[in-house]
């Protein structure tokens, strides 16, 4: 629940849901309002939510398609679902994070649970993902050799670094085919249809 905070002044009311499981991986302090796993929350009523967040999650699921068509259920009619999604990202938070969906598949998924895709957009880009794997690399290896002293250059390095990925973004030209080659992340607003 990073946004939280950043949410709840712009909305009426801001429920949280987590798996049982993962929940308890995060600080006792950021209990969700729900306990379920998204792939089936027969607790959750059906045409309930005006819009569902779903922010890095479809990483972690063994099945999104029965996460977006539960979603599809507890949305109401015209119910928007926001969804982000890693595609070139390291692995992560191992053992749970278990797969990366490309745009042809996250469409697929999104149309056939009843959704109408109102924008789709792949962030990032090559020099963006070499300059990203490079400085989780690093970092991790400072991490798992303890040798933290490292961090002393480290830290200006990947700086330096993630500056120059956002300059050089910033000057490739969006309109190329290349441009969506290496995506980092995907961005994707959907409505619910019926």
């Amino acid at each position: 629940m990073p946004y939280r905070k950043k949410i709840e002044p712009l909305v009426k009311k801001y429920v949280t849901l987590d798996h049982p499981k993962t929940s308890k991986l995060y600080s006792p302090a950021q209990k969700p309002e729900i306990l379920a796993d998204i792939q089936d929350m027969p607790s959750v009523k059906s045409n309930f939510f005006d819009v569902c967040l779903l922010f890095q999650v479809l990483e972690y699921l063994d099945y999104p398609k029965a996460a977006i068509k539960e979603i599809h259920r507890v949305l109401k009619k015209n119910g928007l679902l926001i969804i982000t999604s890693p595609f070139f990202y390291p692995i992560h938070d191992y053992p749970y994070d278990r797969q990366r969906l490309t745009e042809p598949a996250l469409k697929d998924h999104l149309k056939s649970c009843g959704f109408r895709i109102i924008k789709f957009e792949a962030q990032g880009s090559f020099v963006a993902f070499w300059i990203l794997s490079l400085n989780v690399f690093l970092m991790r290896k400072v991490k798992d050799s303890h040798f933290y002293p490292l961090l002393i250059i480290l830290i200006p390095f990947t700086t330096i670094t993630n500056f120059l990925a956002l300059v050089i973004e910033s000057l490739s030209p969006k309109n190329k085919p290349t441009h969506n080659l290496f995506p980092l992340n995907y961005l994707v607003v959907a409505i619910k249809r019926s």
